[in-house]
């Protein structure tokens, strides 16, 4: 016990320190730390295929079709009718995620196991959040294209055990 003084009061913090033994059968898998410089893989220098497709949606606008009977008021295009009397609808698309295969291969520049399996898990996190369907593929084991948090997992776990 350890008295201070603040102000006119005597205050009185308590310190106890203590050990012991855990003895459990528990066990614990710990994944890699996602770290590393490279972006995600996207292009032909690293992962061995991407590729990334448009869905109609709503998000962004990507150009116009000719008005259909039908097609919803809402979508008119009504400032580009004014500009040339064209009746046309706005259409929308959204990003669909990309298929990316994460490669022990694409890393053969760096030397430092540890090094390469933070960077492939960093690639993994990366590539779940965005929505892609990714596999991996290490010198011991190939995980095809899938996504998702079983498929996310997975990969983790492959890291993992990598040896």
């Amino acid at each position: 016990i350890m008295p201070s003084l603040v102000g006119s009061e005597m205050c009185i913090r308590d310190r106890f320190n203590t050990w012991s033994y855990f003895d459990s059968t528990d066990t614990a898998l710990v994944y890699p730390t996602p770290s590393g410089d490279l972006p995600l893989p996207n292009s032909a220098e690293y992962g061995q295929q991407f590729k990334q497709s448009l869905q109609k949606g709503v998000d962004d606008f990507s150009g116009f079709n000719n008005y259909r009977s039908g097609d919803p008021i809402h979508a008119i295009a009504w400032k580009a009718m004014a500009r040339d009397d064209i009746l046309r609808t706005k259409r929308f698309t959204s990003p669909q995620g990309g298929h990316l295969m994460l490669s022990w291969q694409d890393l053969a520049h760096i030397n430092n196991v540890e090094t390469r399996l933070s960077q492939l898990c960093l690639w993994v996190l990366q590539a779940e959040a965005a929505g892609m369907t990714y596999g991996l593929s290490l010198p011991n084991i190939t995980l095809n294209l899938g996504s998702g948090l079983q498929h996310h997992h997975r990969c983790l776990t492959a890291l993992a055990l990598y040896e």
